[in-house]
């Protein structure tokens, strides 16, 4: 497995994306190179290509089609890497091994429907992340916890 927390950090990235991004790091840990994975609620992608290190093959799933199309042409080098607009509630969730779903469920109308879609389709893993205290600030250069929603 890959686990790592060893990651690019850049400077210009607060505390929320870290720990957002961190979250990939440790659920890559659970995939194997023969995994086939699911980045659910993939948003801008840069999920889809941490997994995408470790993976067989990642489909980065998300609502917002446009934001979809720019990540298919940004991460087309990718070739482990597809990317698909749908609606989690009401598509057909493909069959995969893992699924990561990181400040994903709080969005969703009936997020025990959609988990339950998930431990029908995926055959290992399905690691989750949902807000329930705090989250990590930069304040002077120096990382900070703050009471948020993550």
């Amino acid at each position: 497995m890959g686990f790592s927390i060893k990651a690019d950090w850049s400077s210009e990235m607060d505390g929320q994306t870290m720990l957002h991004r961190f979250r990939y790091h440790l659920g890559r840990g659970y995939v194997t190179k023969d995994d086939i994975v699911a980045d659910v609620g993939c948003g801008q992608g840069y999920g889809t290509e941490i997994l995408s290190k470790v993976a067989k093959k990642v489909i980065g799933i998300d609502i917002d089609s446009p934001q979809i199309q720019w990540n298919s042409e940004y991460y087309k080098h990718l070739k482990n890497v597809r990317f698909s607009a749908g609606n989690l509630e009401t598509m057909d969730f493909p069959k995969v091994d893992v699924a990561c779903a990181f400040e994903v469920i709080e969005h969703l109308f009936n997020p025990e429907a959609f988990v339950k879609k998930l431990k029908r389709n995926v055959s290992k893993w399905i690691i989750v992340s949902v807000p329930i205290g705090e989250a990590l600030i930069v304040v002077d250069g120096v990382v900070q916890a703050e009471k948020d929603s993550t």
